[in-house]
């Protein structure tokens, strides 16, 4: 199924009631006839994830919460009742359950850190570690739509951040380590933020960052995220599909697993 976000929702409840798009929690009547057009909304609400189901305000999320069930109870009056109001349903002081609705949703996010997201609790740079959980619930998503492309693509960025961040971390107390490897690996750029994650993966396992099946992971992984080059995978016959993804997941949870345990 895919993934319902408020934004999404928004735009059906401008096309259904023009009136939302002018002014916030302006006040129009709902009766019967727009039964069909509340119950598509209900629905696709109902689909929204819980996490993204989050305005910035305790109140707005329980004014959110109250209207859907105002909504729902309407939705139930209409099938005995030839019509009735918004108004009758929540007060004469509140716009109708839609108008509020569209309101709230457009203070939700489309995107969100989902419960069960690693925490990265390693990583000290906070900007840093929120940014890439973001990220872990995004690849999820994509896997879970069958967006196999961007699950993969992003599950090697994912891994390439990592990396960097532990190598820069190590850069700090082990300078010399670090340009011993450059030199053995031949890396002609000096700026170790600019090598790319085939030296990140190689430059990590020098410096014992990660274990040897870590590396083994990635490696595998970088070369199906290079799928991602139209020549080759023209040449090769090969795409991105759900093994791909997979194979990014485990590298990056490979990565996160030695990094927590070399930095906890």
């Amino acid at each position: 199924m895919p993934r319902v976000l408020p934004s999404q929702v928004v735009q059906v409840i401008e096309k259904h009631f023009p009136l939302t798009k002018i002014q916030p929690n302006i006040k129009f009547e709902l009766d019967r006839g727009d039964r069909n057009a509340c119950v598509s909304i209900a629905r696709l609400v109902d689909q929204i994830p819980a996490e993204l189901l989050n305005p910035p305000t305790v109140d707005n999320y329980v004014r959110l919460i109250t209207n859907i069930a105002v909504l729902n109870f309407a939705l139930d009056i209409w099938r005995s009742l030839p019509k009735t109001s918004s108004d009758q349903l929540t007060g004469k002081s509140e716009a109708n359950p839609i108008s509020v609705i569209h309101d709230i949703l457009q203070k939700c996010p489309d995107e969100a850190i989902a419960p069960q997201t690693a925490d990265l609790s390693f990583i000290d740079d906070a900007s840093l570690r929120e940014s890439l959980r973001l990220d872990l619930t995004s690849v999820s998503n994509a896997l879970s739509n069958g967006e196999f492309k961007a699950a993969t693509v992003l599950a090697g960025a994912i891994t390439e951040a990592l990396l960097l961040w532990a190598i820069n971390k190590e850069a700090l107390i082990r300078r010399d380590d670090l340009e011993k490897a450059r030199q053995e690996y031949k890396i002609k750029e000096i700026d170790q933020n600019r090598w790319g994650l085939e030296y990140y993966n190689k430059v990590a396992k020098k410096l014992a960052i990660i274990q040897d099946r870590t590396y083994t992971q990635v490696d595998l992984a970088r070369d199906f995220r290079n799928l991602i080059h139209p020549g080759r995978e023209e040449r090769e016959k090969a795409k991105c599909n759900i093994a791909t993804a997979h194979s990014g997941m485990a590298a990056f949870e490979l990565v996160i697993e030695d990094l927590s345990a070399k930095y906890k």
